[in-house]
């Protein structure tokens, strides 16, 4: 889903790069910002998941967090 916009290297939005977020961000503001993502990144999951549900956005912000 964020290859869509970001492209397969989270690379193709300028100004953008997906392998900068884990040095701008902590794990808990990557998962924040997935949840309510400012304009025009579209909100992909409900604003606020519990237990299970969150799973995904964890994982997602735990990728982000390492990827370089």
């Amino acid at each position: 889903m964020c290859s869509t916009c970001h492209g397969p290297e989270g690379d193709k939005i300028g100004g953008k790069n997906l392998h900068t977020v884990g040095a701008r961000m902590n794990q808990a503001q990557i998962e924040m910002f997935i949840q309510n993502p400012a304009p025009p990144m579209p909100r992909l999951f409900k604003p606020y998941l519990k237990g299970a549900d969150l799973q995904p956005v964890q994982d997602i912000a735990a990728f982000l967090k390492c990827w370089r």
